[in-house]
């Protein structure tokens, strides 16, 4: 066999896809809720037959007509870059690259048709290209996996391609957008740096009798006094604490010493390697005011590691670095450049200044808003209008 049909049912019909080994194909799985997935067809002899098929979506949307609509017109939702299928060798990286592209493309025509059809009063467009593709191809360091000339080339390339998806994704969303009545703001929500090493945080805690697991890593709550939740370079570590946690069993006094140790316990991990320090930034909840994060939710300890390392909250692991297979992360200091995002504007009230302004804070961007829509911020934004958008 040189080729196969594609089909749910042991029939084919006109909408079966004929497929050739390297070939991808759309498949709709569950018609009710227009939930499908993308199969790649990487393996044919007469005895073996190897798919790869993306993760199977469904969507949600109000009203329902509109949801029908977008069902009918552009088909199921078409998933992005798979990073775990990537590191597991299950697709390669142009493969990755051709997902990426399906769903930039994908988001990329019901943003412009939902803001055509329904002409809202505003509408925000989601794109991943950047950030999907900056966590695997981000190779720059050479304390990183893989790092050689060939490879940082290759993948600097990847990336490049990237940014063509991106920009024709965007050409695609403006292009029902008149900027002589509409206004654009083109942003990022961060910037993106260069990993190396994993830094498995609950083991820490772990390892000082601060967390306990059964025999399958699931937290005892009920043993555990501490826990750690990361993102990126960034990460909560909450206390069990009597009164404030459903199954909390700390008492006061018990919390402040718990608060030191663990305080103590991060600011002295050193790299095994270099021995540099690992974390830039831990406070304790009181003090997080400081760097705008005193909020009921946040941890009663926050911590922020320096650029190269890739906080993992995974538990049960009985060592506390590994080499990191991602390449690309954020949630580190917003004041280093490599975390800066993009801000671009355009269109109706918008001055051509022909230069860069100043930096802004992410926090203006809604006040901004508000203030082209004619309306009052929320009374609990801390941002301000941007000041060179500020007049007519």
């Amino acid at each position: 066999y040189d080729s196969v049909y594609l089909s749910v049912e042991k029939v084919i019909t006109s909408s079966s896809p004929l497929m050739k080994i390297g070939d991808w194909a759309p498949l709709l799985l569950l018609a009710d809720v227009s939930a499908g997935a993308d199969f790649l067809l990487q393996v044919l002899t007469n005895d073996v037959l190897t798919c790869y098929h993306s993760g199977v979506y469904h969507k949600s949307a109000s009203p329902r007509a509109m949801l029908a609509e977008i069902n009918n017109k552009f088909g199921f939702y078409r998933q992005g870059g798979d990073s775990y299928a990537l590191e597991h060798g299950w697709i390669n990286e142009d493969q990755f690259l051709s997902m990426v592209e399906r769903n930039a493309i994908w988001m990329a025509e019901v943003s412009a048709w939902v803001y055509e059809y329904y002409r809202p009063d505003l509408i925000f467009a989601w794109q991943d290209v950047f950030d999907s593709t900056g966590h695997v191809f981000y190779l720059r360091n050479s304390r990183q996996v893989g790092y050689e000339a060939s490879r940082v080339n290759l993948y600097t390339d990847y990336y490049l391609q990237a940014a063509n998806i991106a920009d024709q994704a965007l050409d695609i969303i403006l292009s029902g957008a008149d900027l002589m009545t509409a206004t654009v703001f083109l942003v990022s929500d961060h910037g993106m740096t260069p990993v190396h090493t994993n830094v498995y945080v609950n083991t820490v805690l772990e390892q000082n009798g601060l967390l306990v697991l059964d025999e399958r890593n699931y937290v005892v709550v009920e043993e555990s006094k501490a826990l750690a939740f990361t993102s990126g370079g960034s990460m909560h570590i909450y206390i069990n604490l009597i009164d404030h946690e459903r199954e909390g069993f700390v008492d006061h006094v018990e919390y402040q010493a718990i608060k030191e140790q663990i305080i103590d316990l991060y600011l002295s991990l050193r790299d095994p390697d270099s021995g540099e320090d690992i974390f830039q930034t831990v406070l304790a909840i009181d003090d997080l005011g400081s760097i705008g994060l005193d909020h009921p939710n946040s941890g009663d300890i926050f911590a922020q590691a320096y650029p190269g390392y890739n906080l993992d909250s995974w538990r049960g692991k009985d060592y506390v670095y590994s080499p990191s297979t991602l390449l690309g992360q954020h949630g580190f200091d917003n004041q280093s450049p490599d975390m800066w995002g993009i801000f671009i504007a355009a269109g109706h009230g918008i001055h051509n200044l022909e230069q860069d302004i100043d930096p802004i804070n992410l926090i203006d961007i809604a006040p901004s808003i508000a203030r082209f829509l004619d309306i009052s911020p929320s009374a609990t934004s801390d941002g301000v209008v941007i000041p060179l958008l500020a007049g007519d």
